[in-house]
């Protein structure tokens, strides 16, 4: 698993002319969560299907505080790839 805390700059940001950096930032605490698993075809299946959704509520741990935070995300980006596992009959 790998947690992102992201910010978005304000398109103004950047390095001016005198040569100083200039950091407009629009929105602070953006948290990204990539994960990956080995998983079987039911859960390949119910992944598809949450990828689907608006929306999912999940917890996480946030690197920051060391709090758990209790939030709404979407899954952007989800991909599978095919092995054949034939001790389980795993994907």
């Amino acid at each position: 698993m790998k947690i992102t805390m992201e910010y978005i700059m304000e398109s103004t940001s950047g390095v001016t002319e005198a040569g100083t950096t200039q950091r407009d930032v629009v929105r602070e605490g953006m948290v990204e969560i990539q994960v990956s698993f080995h998983v079987s075809k039911r859960w390949l299946q119910r992944l598809s299907a949450y990828k689907r959704l608006a929306s999912i509520t999940g917890e996480y741990l946030d690197t920051e505080t060391m709090n758990i935070v209790n939030t709404e995300k979407y899954i952007d980006g989800f991909k599978s790839r095919l092995a054949v596992d034939t001790s389980y009959g795993g994907l």
